[in-house]
């Protein structure tokens, strides 16, 4: 945006870097938008929006169950931008682990709240009949996990 005194927080290149967790996607294709503090110093949170409109493999973010050390919300969204309740698709997501972990079916626009020390994923995109869209806002300045 031009160089004045607000333009600076107006973003038309919303590309943050990834992390060493999550490459690129083959042929180094910007398929989302990605905000955290690799794009600017001061945000403090770590946000990514991309449209999914088929089927997948599990876990189309392309790594394992994790959590996070701080609170992550996910977000579900019909990809009709009049109506963003139109989602048409159904998504399988894992919470938990061991004996407590549950797989439970998106089928309609959602949020999901996972507190920190969550762990959740893999998921798998069953069905999408039209497109959709997902999305991730992590309370921390830059993406990060933990792993057992």
């Amino acid at each position: 945006m031009a160089a004045t005194k607000y333009g600076k927080y107006i973003l038309t290149e919303p590309h943050a870097q990834w992390t060493s967790i999550e490459p690129r996607r083959a042929g180094g294709e910007e398929r989302s938008i990605r905000i955290n503090s690799n794009l600017i110093s001061t945000i403090s949170c770590d946000c990514a929006f991309m449209g999914v409109s088929e089927p997948s493999r599990e876990s189309e973010m392309g790594h394992p169950s994790h959590a996070h050390d701080v609170d992550e919300f996910i977000f579900f969204i019909g990809g009709d931008p009049t109506n963003l309740m139109d989602f048409q698709a159904e998504v399988e997501l894992t919470m938990g682990e061991g004996k407590d972990q549950e797989k439970h079916t998106i089928n309609r626009t959602s949020v999901v709240y996972l507190p920190k020390g969550l762990y959740h994923l893999p998921m798998t995109y069953k069905r999408v009949d039209k497109p959709i869209l997902f999305g991730h806002l992590l309370l921390a300045p830059t993406y990060s996990e933990i792993r057992r």
